[in-house]
């Protein structure tokens, strides 16, 4: 049962870095209400620091998404790539806190449980809990 929550959510967690992507880049970065996300040029992917945010977004995307499936598949890397993944989320999230949207400011509250929970003395139960 854990096994089935934990893989889904990871996967869910990696997905949406895509969406959330996809509604920057897209034209206008906006959301109904009409508030500006993200500045012109990372919009645009004009500026270096904006292409490199782009993969980090989307290397955060993969990497959470395949640590999901290495839940699904009973496989012991999968802690290294959701470790990985949720600090590029939080680098990817972070330095754009006020023009991000509100469901990415909840992942990273995902990335630090993510961090906490495998990086604190409790990996041990959570990876027996989740098998």
């Amino acid at each position: 049962m854990y096994r089935f929550v934990f893989g889904i959510l990871l996967v869910t967690h990696g997905l949406a870095h895509i969406f959330d992507l996809i509604a920057l880049l897209s034209p206008g970065g906006q959301g109904k209400d009409k508030k500006p996300r993200a500045s012109r040029s990372r919009r645009t992917l004009t500026t270096f620091r904006s292409r490199v945010n782009a993969l980090s977004w989307l290397a955060a995307a993969w990497l959470l998404t395949g640590a999901g499936i290495g839940i699904f598949l009973g496989e012991d890397w999968w802690t290294t790539l959701a470790i990985i993944g949720a600090v590029l989320s939080m680098t990817a999230i972070v330095p754009w806190w006020n023009t991000t949207r509100r469901s990415a400011r909840l992942g990273v509250i995902l990335d630090l449980t993510i961090l906490v929970g495998l990086l604190s003395p409790l990996r041990e139960k959570i990876i027996e809990l989740i098998g």
